[in-house]
């Protein structure tokens, strides 16, 4: 797969002392798996990028952007309720994208933010079973969060969408084994 960064390469030899050793892995192969992305309003400009980049990954990978639901929630607070009502759908998504982007100011409420929500979509993760994959950037400064809110693939949006990718794969090769 090209563009991908070096630790996304899910069907890569395998390491030294595991040649004996049966495993299980991810693919980064999104044909026919469905996904649900919230996407965050605050910040806009960058969160469009983040959900533009994670599409753009997904369809790098096989997937369709018909198969991809983009919602889009007021700001990250928001995110781990509307996905918690996505994932109880029928049939569920394979996988699930958060993309906010909190930038810290001059209080503690960025932290406050931040930690709420990946602690929910962590919960939300364990209580259905179904991949959600954290893709809200916490940036100290705003170039910071310019960084890594990048169109490409060297931003967070593009990890967020090949994350989600291996992990409905792998999820699903799991229940497949039994």
């Amino acid at each position: 797969m090209s563009g991908s960064p070096k630790h996304f390469e899910a069907d890569g030899p395998r390491p030294a002392g595991f040649a004996d050793t049966p495993e299980v892995h991810g693919a980064l192969d999104a044909t026919g798996l469905r996904f649900e992305i919230a996407v965050a309003r605050f910040n806009r400009d960058l969160t469009t990028r983040l959900a533009e980049a994670a599409l753009a990954a997904i369809e790098s990978c096989g997937g369709r952007r018909a198969d991809a639901r983009v919602t889009w929630v007021p700001g990250a607070f928001e995110l781990p309720v509307v996905l918690r009502a996505r994932l109880r759908a029928t049939p569920p998504p394979d996988a699930a994208i958060a993309l906010g982007c909190v930038v810290e100011g001059e209080t503690p409420h960025a932290d406050l933010i931040t930690r709420q929500v990946t602690a929910a979509l962590s919960d939300l993760s364990l209580a259905t079973g179904i991949p959600v994959i954290d893709g809200v950037v916490a940036a100290r400064t705003w170039d910071q969060a310019v960084s890594r809110c990048r169109s490409g693939p060297e931003g967070r949006g593009w990890y967020a969408g090949l994350a989600a990718v291996e992990m409905a794969s792998l999820m699903r090769r799991i229940r497949e084994d039994g």
